[in-house]
């Protein structure tokens, strides 16, 4: 059994702790966007089908434009940077 302390090993790197705490904040602050959303329309229409609608209104343009950027980028010969180039 191997020692449980190098488990979190990559995270003394201090720029992937920032990227891991940063994702984190961000996957908890959608959650709390989308808890937040529903219970405001629910309040303001009483009506669950359209509180429904606006819960899942996001995913289309998320999903149509998530698939096309790296295309776009690419054409406009846009480059990130990859996480690996993060640790150096």
């Amino acid at each position: 059994m191997k020692n449980s302390t190098n488990i979190f090993r990559s995270l003394a790197n201090r720029n992937f702790l920032y990227v891991w705490l940063s994702l984190g904040f961000s996957m908890a602050g959608f959650q709390i966007q989308m808890t937040v959303r529903g219970i405001l329309v629910y309040d303001i229409t009483s009506d669950a089908f359209i509180t429904g609608v606006v819960s899942a209104g996001f995913a289309p343009s998320l999903l149509l434009f998530s698939m096309f950027v790296r295309i776009v980028l690419l054409l406009l010969r846009i480059n990130f940077p990859s996480f690996q180039s993060l640790l150096n």
